[in-house]
């Protein structure tokens, strides 16, 4: 497992025979310190798919943080309806 420079919503990924782990990280310097043998405590979701997807609709594979929608989004979104002026 090595980590990388790609990101989604800030959080780093590592990466592990051409699978991707989001990781637990999204501080910079946390990130440089972290040592290999500590990758497995800050290792969560299997992001492959999601990531694989991304990279190839954007056609983007480095140096990328991705802001993908989430079932867990907390933005809220207003529609307005446009009526008729008078």
């Amino acid at each position: 497992m090595k980590k990388t420079n790609i990101r989604i919503r800030s959080n780093f990924v590592f990466e592990d025979k051409n699978e991707y782990f989001l990781s637990s990280v999204n501080d910079i310097q946390q990130w440089k310190e972290l040592k290999e043998d500590e990758f497995n405590g800050f290792k969560e979701e299997d992001v492959t798919n999601r990531l694989k997807s991304l990279m190839k609709e954007y056609d983007i594979y480095t140096n990328v943080n991705f802001y993908d929608e989430d079932k867990n989004n907390t933005t809220k979104k207003i529609e307005l309806e446009k009526k008729g002026g008078g």
